[in-house]
This record gives structure tokens, sequence and C-alpha cells, in this order.
């Protein structure tokens, strides 16, 4: 809840949020409210991996449901890294992979639908705004985040060193944890989304395409968590270097968290 990016006052100035990537959400009421719906999907998704269960089948599509209904962000992600993922996993065109890829199909033409009620069905729009203000969803490659950040390479750096390390750290050893290696595929979606889709007029630089990178990142430190503390329990009482190392860097950014999170009682709530 309080991972947060590493800030440098000398790079960063006053500004603690624009331009960074963090799962500390505080001011966006509508993905808090999907967040724990997001996170019983990811979870539903490796239970009905297992059991190819029906049942487990039907309560991804709830799930999905409700996350499109209440804010649809975290599925533009899923969608791709679900098939890809199952894929990936069992190296042949599977039931499992043909239901993943229906699944994501499925959800992809209800994000259409839900597309046009915003963009192109509702009356007022064009009673409120003139032509050039009409938003519609347009590819511009990194417009959006450069217009928010004046340090690209040490805002994304500083926003995931907790997942730069453990990579270094575990190398080849880190994706034998599944939960890290679909939660990492589907980080990846969700930076690519934002970096390459963006929306024109009066919402131009709302980054509304960037609202699936703190739940993708949640769960990929989420699952970081997981594998590290596995790790430490193989032999209880040792503490590795490696340990101490992703301890450490855990420790700097739920301290920055912190501190940003009580610069809201400040009055520094959008920087």
């Amino acid at each position: 809840m309080f991972l947060s990016p590493i800030f440098i006052p000398a790079i960063d100035g006053p500004f603690w949020y624009l331009g960074k990537f963090t799962q500390t959400i505080w001011h966006n009421s509508t993905l808090i409210a999907s967040f724990p719906f997001c996170i019983l999907l990811f979870k539903k998704t490796f239970d009905w991996f297992e059991s190819q269960k029906t049942s487990d089948y039907y309560a991804l599509i709830a799930l999905s449901f409700l996350i499109l209904l209440i804010k649809p962000s975290f599925l533009f992600c899923y969608v791709p890294a679900l098939p890809i993922y199952s894929f990936w996993k069992e190296r042949v065109f599977s039931t499992e992979v043909r239901n993943s890829l229906f699944l994501s199909l499925g959800i992809f033409f209800l994000i259409l639908i839900e597309k046009f009620l915003i963009f192109s069905w509702d009356p007022m729009i064009e009673e409120l705004y003139t032509e050039g203000e009409i938003s519609q969803v347009v590819i511009n490659p990194f417009y959006v985040w450069l217009s928010l950040s004046e340090q690209p390479f040490f805002d994304f750096v500083s926003s995931i060193p907790l997942i730069l390390m453990y990579l270094i750290l575990w190398r080849k050893k880190a994706f034998e944890s599944q939960y890290f290696t679909f939660s990492l595929l589907l980080l990846f979606f969700a930076f690519f989304i934002y970096a390459v889709f963006a929306e024109s007029g009066y919402r131009e630089l709302h980054a509304n395409f960037y609202w699936q990178i703190p739940v993708a990142l949640f769960l990929t430190h989420l699952s970081i968590l997981i594998a590290v503390a596995k790790s430490y329990f193989k032999s209880p009482g040792k503490v590795s270097i490696q340990i101490k190392v992703m301890i450490f860097i855990y420790l700097i950014q739920v301290g920055f968290g912190l501190a940003y999170w009580l610069r809201i009682f400040t009055g520094l709530t959008l920087s």
C-alpha cells in the first residue's frame, strides 16, 4: 500500500508524483474501488490454471465484468497478457490457451462497447465541447509521459528499483515464480499501453491510459515479496545478502511512500 518510487529533491524538485510510476493512488477513488477485484482476478486466474474448472472460468468472467463497470484500466493489460502467458506456459494451443483467448476477446469486445458509450454515445459532449475539444483515443507514443516527466530515465528507474534488483539478484530463478512471470508480463503491457495510446481534445493530458500501471506494479511487487519470503523460509534463520539487499530497498520505498502520503496533509496533493 505504501510502496513508492524513490525521490531525490535535487533531481525531482518539488514534484514527487508527475512523470513517475507508483502504486500509491490516494486521489483516484475509482481505481481504489477496482483494486480488490483486480487482485482477485489475478489470484483466480491461477486457480483456474490449476483446476481448469468451469466455475473458476466463470469467476474470471464475473470479476472482469465487475472491473469493467468500475474502472476498466487493468483489463487493458490483462487482455493481451492472459493468452500470451497461457501459451508460453502450455507451449501448445491447448484447451486452456483457447479458453484464455476466448475470454480476452470477449473482454476486448466489451471494452470497445464501453469506449463507444464514453466517447461517442453521450449527446451532451457535442453541446459542451467544440469539435477540436472532443476526446478520441489516438496513437501518440510517449506524448503524455514526456509532457509530465522532466527526467524520463530517472523517473522510470526510480519507480521500479525493487523489480530491477530482484531481476539482477535472482536472474533466471526469478521466472520460476509463476506469479512474478505473469505479473511482469502484465506490467510490460501496462507500460506499453501508457506509452503508445493517448487521448485527444480536452482530456489530452489527463493520462487516462495510466491507471493499469498501479495495479500491475502492486501485483509485481507482491509476487516478489512472496518469492523472497519463500526463499527465506527454505532456510530460516539465515538471511542471505540477496534478501538483505531486497529488504533494504523495500524499506526505502516504503519510507518514501509514507513521506508522500504525509505530503497530502500539507496541501501538496497533486505534486
